[in-house]
């Protein structure tokens, strides 16, 4: 089983941010929105995604300093929103001295808090759920000026990600619409979280 070790409060941030393109794509007939998909990097740290081909959104969770590069990767992970909410719940709860270990197995995911006590499990749904895999695309041409047509939209960004709870101080929300996709708005957290929500 590979096990990776986080702070509460920033591994909170990166499943509420990563998790945001699937939250907005939920609907009665998916639920899950896809799912949220979670992989290891080399360094230890997390990147949480979620999306459809037109949005996604995707945050990185910084391992605690102690943890070591060299623990196995995890397998495909990938979380339905219910379970993602409920990690979410539990990691709240937790002090921000904590230590959070978040292991897991194809079978399913845990969060362990210093060492031993078992906060909260979820199946692994990689066989079940499929979020969209984004690829990093060129550069594009920004714009921050939000034209009155994605006024809505840029309200209900603002409300997802907004009380993200990331101890990072240039963390605020920053959104643009690109030159090359008028519909829809880039955004980003710091340089943790990213972006892109199109509503058609």
């Amino acid at each position: 089983m590979a096990t990776l070790t986080f702070h509460p409060a920033v591994l909170t941030a990166a499943l509420h941010a990563g998790s945001a393109a699937a939250r907005l794509a939920a609907t009665t007939t998916d639920p899950d929105g896809g799912g949220v998909a979670i992989a290891s990097q080399p360094d230890g740290s997390l990147t949480i995604t979620s999306g459809t081909p037109a949005s996604f959104s995707r945050a990185y969770a910084d391992p605690a300093d102690d943890t070591d590069p060299d623990e196995a990767p995890l397998p495909p992970l990938v979380m339905g929103l219910h379970s993602v909410a409920g990690f979410r719940r539990h990691l709240a709860q937790c002090d921000p001295t904590d230590r959070i270990e978040l292991r897991a197995d194809p079978v399913g995911v845990s969060l362990i808090k210093n060492g031993w006590l078992n906060l909260t499990s979820a199946s692994n749904r990689a066989g079940a759920l499929t979020p969209w895999t984004y690829t990093d695309q060129p550069a594009l041409a920004l714009n921050a000026e939000i034209p009155a047509h994605l006024t809505e939209l840029h309200r209900s960004l603002a409300a997802a990600l907004d009380g993200h709870g990331h101890p990072d101080p240039e963390d605020t929300l920053e959104v643009y619409v690109e030159a090359e996709a008028p519909h829809g708005l880039s955004w980003h957290l710091g340089d943790w979280a990213l972006g892109h929500t199109d509503p058609r």
